[in-house]
């Protein structure tokens, strides 16, 4: 999967201070949750990261450079790969722009392309033969469930609450909440 990200933002202090934080990952990586710097040389970091994206969470161990670093136009490019929960390529380019009255306009852009495996099953989860062959299948494929993401519910009969009938409303209630 492909995530695009294209932000320019103001930071209020001198072009250079910018460049020293943005180029040094022991300071970057306190602004960023989840991150743990675990090795950095000149050009070269190393660190831990945990992300979430809605119900999926994922941990990785990775490597990153920068590439390219111009000091002068005060742009860089950074390229990183890690693995764990999957596996991520990252490369984000950079600019610093000084503005008037000494704040700093900064772009990024970055491309992240992140890979894992899943399977997917489809299945009535108000069948219990249905969520044994779910179960039987991720432990099949992985060995072991750590989480499962079911998307069910119904919508019901569409009517005023007062004229709904009660078996109707007790099917979505059991659908939605109990599965």
């Amino acid at each position: 999967m492909e995530i695009r990200v294209e932000k320019t933002f103001r930071v209020d202090a001198p072009i250079d201070r910018v460049w020293e934080f943005l180029t040094d990952p022991e300071q970057v990586v306190e602004c960023v949750p989840g991150a743990e710097l675990t090795g950095k040389s000149e050009r070269e970091f190393s660190g831990r990261l945990g992300i979430k994206v809605g119900p999926v969470q994922a941990k990785y161990r990775g490597e990153g450079r920068f590439v390219e670093l111009d000091r002068e136009r005060h742009t860089m490019r950074v390229v990183a790969h890690g693995a764990g929960d999957g596996s991520a390529d990252v490369e984000m380019r950079g600019e610093l722009r000084a503005l008037e009255g000494g704040g700093t306009e900064s772009s990024v852009e970055a491309v992240a392309n992140v890979g894992g495996e899943c399977i997917t099953v489809e299945a009535d989860v108000t069948q219990e033969a249905d969520v044994a062959n779910y179960v039987a299948q991720a432990v099949s494929a992985y060995g072991r469930v750590d989480a499962f993401f079911n998307n069910a519910g119904i919508e019901g009969v569409r009517s005023a609450l007062t004229d709904l009938d009660e078996d109707d409303f007790d099917r979505v209630i059991a659908v939605n909440l109990k599965g």
